[in-house]
């Protein structure tokens, strides 16, 4: 059976401000879905974290669940499109309709990186990086 033919356990109690599955277990508080593994599973090595297949936080449907480092979390969250990227960023500056305008404009001449820079309010470098698809390369 595929862990996808499987619903969701959701925790139905605390949860964390991330939106994970909050418990007692061991007489400490663990995130429901790493103390559900080290019932059914085992403890987790250190290092190590429980991961979600399905990426609903407050699952603890063991099926779901996979062991994995934080580099194998990030190569998941990137693989499945997850990451904050452009707008979704908070730290975002730009918006995905002013950088295609940015690219437009200096693609078509008359105007300069430091220009577009005191126009949008960035770096010099932002432009730069924006220009050449180094930021913003998934628009």
């Amino acid at each position: 059976m595929r862990w996808q033919d499987v619903p969701c356990r959701e925790w139905s109690g605390a949860t964390t401000e991330r939106g994970y599955g909050a418990r007692r277990y061991k007489g400490q508080t663990w995130l429901a879905h790493r103390a559900e593994w080290d019932k059914k599973m085992g403890a987790v090595p250190e290092g190590i974290q429980v991961l979600h297949r399905c990426d609903n936080r407050p699952c603890r449907e063991i099926r779901h669940l996979f062991l994995g480092t934080v580099q194998d979390n990030m190569q998941d969250m990137v693989a499945k499109g997850r990451q904050a990227r452009g707008e979704k960023n908070g730290h975002a500056i730009l918006t995905a309709a002013q950088v295609i305008e940015m690219r437009a404009r200096k693609a078509a001449g008359g105007v300069t990186q430091r220009a577009l820079a005191a126009e949008y309010g960035v770096s010099e470098q932002a432009v730069c990086d924006v220009i050449k698809r180094r930021r913003w390369a998934h628009v």
